[in-house]
């Protein structure tokens, strides 16, 4: 098996990912049968296998993790390249007191890796609260910034709908978005008329691809807008904490993305609030090639 990132792809020397866990499960009890780390090469090999289905999970530092299921044939060798993303950006809240008792502002902060050589995409504000916007129509300006040495191809954005909230980006696809260039897109927030009540989050994310020899990586970036109930704002509600997204499931794949944006959200005087992570699915049919996509930022698929 041989663990591989972004930095294989577009980095001199093609280097592949040293130190990964790799271990290998039965996939009905879930108990370990094999593990070993990759070595300089990215690479670990497994030998004297039962023939049988065996779980696969690939672990490192700084990157998302990959799983599948595989079938291992007798007397044969089994070649698994695992894409394991780099995890350039990291996100954490901080919570301050309102004047207004039990009510708290959120911010998002970012911190991320620059002038590398593959993208390293950010949103800002990457959290909006909507109990601070006071007109019926507002407009925000989201900057859509590539710290890397490498364009983010088709970036797009998107945004659900709510019965009391219409959000409309002046640009949906916004297209490639250049290394160490930024896209500053405004992004239209009107207040709908009529009291049906909708979720407290509005879902809403910037999606972006990059091609690499192995097929295209398909990324994408959370943006939280938050304090979309009917009486989120009221003066006698709390509101709502900003919700972490819940993870990609890849059909046929065997793999589940948990979220890997911010952590626990704790509220002076509350409980915490946690990230939703969900059971993994159930085991797929066995592959027999695969290479799977797993986040950079927060969620990455193979169509």
């Amino acid at each position: 098996m041989t663990a591989v990132d972004e930095f294989t792809y577009y980095a001199a020397g093609s280097p592949k990912v040293t130190n990964a866990l790799v271990t290998l499960t039965d996939p009905y009890t879930g108990s370990n049968v094999v593990s070993g780390v990759t070595d300089a090469a990215g690479g670990v090999l497994f030998t004297n296998l039962t023939e049988a289905y065996y779980g696969v999970r690939v672990q490192a530092d700084q990157h998302g993790d990959f799983s599948t299921t595989l079938m291992v044939a007798a007397d044969q060798t089994f070649n698994l390249k695992a894409f394991l993303s780099r995890q350039m950006v990291s996100y954490n809240w901080t919570v301050t007191p309102t004047t207004v008792p039990d009510r708290y502002d959120f911010t998002l902060n970012t911190t991320f890796e620059t002038y590398v050589p593959i993208p390293v995409v950010t949103v800002e504000p990457g959290a909006i609260n909507l109990c601070s916007l006071t007109g019926q129509t507002n407009v925000v300006n989201l900057s859509l910034a590539n710290h890397g040495l490498v364009a983010a191809k088709a970036a797009r954005l998107a945004f659900a709908s709510h019965p009391l909230w219409e959000i409309t980006p002046l640009v949906e696809y916004v297209g490639d978005i250049a290394a160490s260039s930024n896209v500053v897109v405004p992004v239209i927030i009107r207040r709908l008329p009529g009291a049906t009540n909708g979720p407290s989050q509005i879902g809403a994310h910037l999606d972006w691809e990059l091609p690499t020899d192995d097929g295209t990586r398909y990324y994408r970036v959370p943006i939280y807008v938050y304090n979309a109930g009917l009486h989120d704002c009221d003066p006698a509600s709390p509101g709502s904490v900003p919700v972490i997204p819940p993870p990609v499931v890849v059909p046929g794949t065997g793999g589940w993305t948990p979220p890997t944006v911010p952590p626990v959200v704790v509220i002076p005087g509350r409980s915490p609030s946690y990230p939703y992570v969900p059971t993994p699915p159930s085991f797929p049919p066995p592959v027999t090639n695969d290479t799977i996509s797993i986040p950079q930022l927060h969620y990455s698929w193979l169509r």
